[in-house]
């Protein structure tokens, strides 16, 4: 264990956020990147067939980009370098990166489009 006067995080040192990374042009921006926050839910929770075939493909593509990314894990890798591969492997899929713009996160997750 560390002592009290020693720097919580050994010997990481505080990064820099990088650009954020370009979302090809064809792919579906969510409604959050068109206003401060998500839109007010007034809907039921029940889903229509095609919106859960959505979230299922969303989840296929999600789980898919955790595989891809784990394997690009390695010492002297950057978090930021694992995000391209992430970024680049969901837009690829024609997927948007789901975080990427909400409420300011300035790099990713996914969303498929409405």
């Amino acid at each position: 264990m560390n002592s009290p006067a020693a720097p919580p995080l050994g010997n990481l040192k505080p990064g820099r956020i990088s650009a954020t990374l370009p979302v090809p042009s064809h792919i579906d921006r969510p409604e959050y990147m068109f206003h401060d926050g998500p839109e007010r839910v007034t809907a039921s929770d029940v889903k229509s067939e095609e919106t859960i075939e959505k979230i299922r493909q969303a989840g296929r593509i999600a789980a898919d980009a955790i595989v891809e990314t784990a394997k690009h894990i390695a010492p002297g890798v950057t978090t930021d370098a694992l995000d391209r591969v992430a970024h680049e492997f969901i837009c690829d899929h024609g997927a948007y990166p789901s975080c990427l713009g909400y409420m300011g996160f300035r790099k990713i997750y996914l969303y498929l489009g409405q």
